[in-house]
């Protein structure tokens, strides 16, 4: 059987000087020695991680008041984006992988940029009523939710992260506490490097090496306004647990949101797990030993408008349809399909009350000596779904500047033949890894 691999790969670009900063390449990993508390020179790079002390570590369990967070985060993004978008485009956001980056950047962030980014973080929206935990419990809760995550052969999950940071005649002073706790929480590598074309090329081969090739490149350039760049890389790996036979593949239509009838190629699948509330019909697909499923799931009136039905979709509602989940023989028909998106998130981001952190902000954590700021956060993401698996990859890059009806009874089958909401979930906190919708197939 074909593997299916899923990579979300965070890369936040920090810029702190009028210097360069920039790509995703590829080499090898650089080789250290030296003492403690020294930047190693390897070349052109230097290994700050090799001898920075970890700072202690300790995860916090995942509990009602971390998935509330995390769903009320996931729903913001969703609905932001989708409401940004032009109706006949579909949109594939992983809020894990944003949320990684930012919390990672975050570790460097004080006063109200700090404040501001624990609040979204963790509601979703800035409503002045503060945060529901602080940076040190969500850098908790992410230590342990990914040790958590399960890792198989068949649905196999990893990740990875670094920080990259220009040389200067001077010395750039990154803040080594701010490094021992990305150390310690995400396991980030550090190094300190040209900014040249070699570390183009050496951070494009980091990134190509994590998401086991399906991200070769990230950025094109080194822009003289950046010189950080934080990278997250996530991987999975999975095969569904029944495969889709080749002669349950045929063509059909599916009903673009644009009106048109598209010929696609159709897969059908018997499956168990239905999801069904008063407006809401769907299914969940297990992959490989049922660590991972593919949800999905669409309005019950055929008739609905679907952008109002993903606008109100909140934290409730999702973690409503993804823990109610009835047992019954169903027949699934779904497309093949393959899904490219791409946007800043920073309008999102500020539609959600995030503003000090672009526009006044304290990134003292990361460097006393600069002023830093957040200029952009690129997202970006791929999906292939077909009989075999689910294959997908996405770069979140964040750039720091200086500051500047039915019963269930009734339902025998679903048909995702029209626009829909889908999800890769772990079935232990389900929880989403992956969101997006289909409203036409490519």
């Amino acid at each position: 059987m074909k593997k299916r691999i899923f990579v979300i790969c965070s890369v936040l670009l920090a810029a702190v000087l009028l210097l360069s900063a920039a790509g995703c390449g590829s080499s090898a990993t650089p080789q250290t020695s030296g003492k403690p508390g020294q930047a190693v020179k390897t070349g052109k790079t230097l290994d700050l991680m090799t001898n920075v002390q970890a700072a202690s570590a300790e995860g916090k369990k995942a509990d009602t008041a971390f998935q509330d967070a995390y769903l009320k985060f996931t729903a913001a993004l969703l609905k932001d984006s989708y409401a940004a978008t032009s109706q006949n485009r579909n949109v594939l956001l992983s809020p894990l992988s944003v949320m990684t980056a930012l919390a990672m950047t975050m570790n460097g962030a004080e006063g109200e940029t700090l404040a501001e980014l624990e609040e979204v973080l963790t509601t979703g929206e800035m409503t002045g009523s503060g945060a529901a935990f602080d940076r040190e419990a969500l850098n908790r809760y992410l230590y342990q939710y990914y040790k958590d995550l399960p890792s198989t052969e068949k649905s196999r999950f990893s990740f990875a992260n670094s920080i990259w940071f220009r040389e200067q005649d001077e010395g750039f002073k990154v803040e080594e506490a701010f490094l021992q706790k990305n150390k310690a929480f995400y396991g980030a590598e550090a190094y300190q490097a040209a900014f040249d074309a070699q570390t183009l090329n050496d951070i494009n081969g980091w990134i190509d090496r994590k998401t086991d090739h399906l991200i070769p490149k990230m950025l094109d350039e080194i822009s003289d306004a950046d010189v950080m760049f934080l990278i997250n890389a996530l991987l999975f790996d999975a095969e569904w647990e029944t495969a889709i036979g080749t002669n349950m593949i045929r063509k059909d239509k599916f009903h673009a949101i644009s009106g048109n009838d598209q010929s696609v190629s159709m897969m059908t699948s018997d499956e168990s797990l239905l999801i069904l509330s008063d407006d809401t019909v769907g299914v969940m697909k297990p992959y490989a030993g049922d660590k991972y499923r593919f949800a999905a799931f669409l309005p019950l009136d055929e008739t609905a408008d679907f952008s109002q039905y993903v606008s109100a979709l909140d934290a409730a509602k999702i973690g409503s349809l993804l823990e109610n989940v009835t047992q019954k023989s169903i027949s699934l028909t779904m497309p093949k399909f393959s899904v490219e998106y791409g946007t800043d998130l920073v309008d999102a981001l500020r539609r959600m009350g995030v503003s000090h952190a672009f526009d006044d902000a304290d990134f003292s954590g990361i460097s006393k000596g600069d002023a830093l700021s957040i200029g952009h956060v690129l997202h970006k993401t791929r999906l292939e779904l077909d009989n075999a698996g689910t294959k997908a990859a996405a770069v979140t890059v964040v750039a720091m500047t200086r500051a500047a009806m039915p019963m269930p009874g009734e339902i025998s089958a679903v048909r995702l033949d029209r626009p829909f909401v889908y999800m890769i979930i772990d079935t232990e906190q389900m929880l989403p890894v992956f969101i997006g919708t289909v409203t036409e197939i490519p």
